[in-house]
């Protein structure tokens, strides 16, 4: 059924910046906001893949299995992974951080969060850049023109580091236990309507009621 707004539905992109699929479905994401910039509102949030407790230490066993994830994910999707840099990585892989970066984009520049969050993944799954560290979601914000200083600051602000749970709790509440996911909201109901990577056409098609 086709929902009755009176206004754009609200799209709601949950998503982890180091969570593998997501780098894979950014494709789809992007072309979809590029083909239909006013048929939804755009909103993201992160999700948290793995924080707290559930952070691992790069070993062996955590880089033959993110190796494998990689390669799956390359061949369905397209995307570019640095391989290379997967060999010899070693940091704690902890997405809070690389989240927390987002959400600082996000209160710094909302029209180019969806940008900057692609940007990081593009740092570090393709050009093997560290996705813990400070240094690398500076870089990233000054290639999109951010202003250094204010971003920096934000990043490692408690504000921002409370929003960002913030966003994991709602992402949660939302049904959101798995990355991609994409919630679309109008006339006050959510609705789940993909989770898991999908091409750019099947995206489409998972919304063609709200496309017409």
């Amino acid at each position: 059924m086709t929902p009755e707004v009176s206004g754009p539905p609200e799209l709601i992109y949950v998503g982890d910046p180091l969570c593998s699929w997501c780098w894979g479905f950014a494709p789809s994401l992007r072309k979809l906001r590029l083909a239909y910039p006013d048929r939804f509102r755009y909103r993201l949030l992160v999700g948290g893949l793995r924080t707290g407790e559930s952070a691992l230490p790069i070993d062996d066993q955590v880089r033959a299995y993110l190796a494998r994830a990689w390669e799956q994910v390359e061949r369905r999707s397209g995307q570019p992974f640095d391989h290379e840099f997967l060999k010899t990585a070693d940091f704690v892989y902890d997405t809070e951080p690389a989240c927390r970066s987002v959400v600082a984009a996000r209160s710094l520049a909302p029209e180019l969060v969806f940008d900057y969050n692609e940007a990081l993944q593009d740092a570090f799954y393709h050009r093997g850049l560290d996705p813990t560290r400070l240094e690398t979601f500076v870089a990233v914000a000054r290639e999109l023109g951010l202003s250094e200083e204010s971003f920096e600051e934000l990043v490692q602000s408690k504000d921002v580091a409370r929003e960002t749970r913030d966003d994991f709790d709602t992402a949660r509440a939302m049904g959101a236990s798995g990355f991609p996911t994409v919630v679309v909201r109008a006339n006050g109901s959510t609705s789940v309507v993909a989770r898991g990577w999908l091409s750019p056409e099947a995206l489409t098609d998972q919304l063609a009621s709200w496309l017409g």
